[in-house]
This record gives structure tokens, C-alpha cells and sequence, in this order.
């Protein structure tokens, strides 16, 4: 079984490269077009790069995830406040499946829809 922190880190890694790939290889594609330099310059894929590494790290922000394990003696009570704190915030139970709640929230993360992408 992982433990949380090599899980955050590879699900960060590969959410990362995700994101960092298409658009590196979209970019330096486009360049090249756009401009006429020819891919051996190494200029196409260094603005790629960090075209990738930008949209990366936007991808990252915005797709992370949090997984909060808490311990309670009385579960009802603890389940009432947690969901008052959760609508406060926003957020809205849309799944519930094996004893598992999943909660998200509308915006730019789901187009607005309040549904768990």
C-alpha cells in the first residue's frame, strides 16, 4: 500500500505530464509553423517547454485533490458539521458509494455544472 505522500507526489507528477506533453509538443509544433524556424534550432521546442511547464502547473493547481482522514467519537455529529463546513465553502455531496462521500464544488474546475469531472 502507498503512503499518502509518494501518492500525492505521483498523482502530482502525473497529472503534470499530462498536461506538459500535448501542450509541449503542441506548441513547439506551432512555433515552428507560425514562424518558420526549423525544429533542429532548438528554439521551437524550448518555448514548448515552457508553454508545457506553464500549462502544467495551471493543470496541477486546478485538478488537485484532497483526501482528509479524521478520527471522531460521535460519527452523525461529525458528519452534520462536516457538511455544513463543506456548503459553507461551496461544495456539494454528488457521490456516495462504500461508505465514501464525494463532494465538489461548481466553477471554473467543472464548468460550472457542480458534477465531479
Amino acid at each position: 500500500m502507498r503512503s499518502g505522500s509518494s501518492f500525492l507526489s505521483s498523482f502530482f507528477l502525473s497529472t503534470f505530464i499530462g498536461y506538459f506533453v500535448p501542450t509541449a509538443i503542441g506548441v513547439t509544433a506551432v512555433v515552428s509553423q507560425a514562424t518558420g524556424l526549423e525544429i533542429a534550432t532548438g528554439i521551437p521546442q524550448q518555448i514548448g517547454a515552457l508553454g508545457g511547464v506553464l500549462v502544467g502547473g495551471v493543470g496541477v493547481y486546478f485538478n488537485r485533490s484532497v483526501a482528509v482522514m479524521v478520527p471522531f467519537l460521535e460519527q452523525e455529529k461529525f458528519l452534520t458539521e462536516l457538511e455544513a463546513l463543506l456548503m459553507a465553502m461551496g461544495y456539494q455531496r454528488q457521490a456516495e458509494r462504500d461508505g465514501i462521500k464525494v463532494y465538489a464544488r461548481s466553477g471554473i474546475r467543472n464548468g460550472g455544472r457542480g458534477e465531479c469531472l
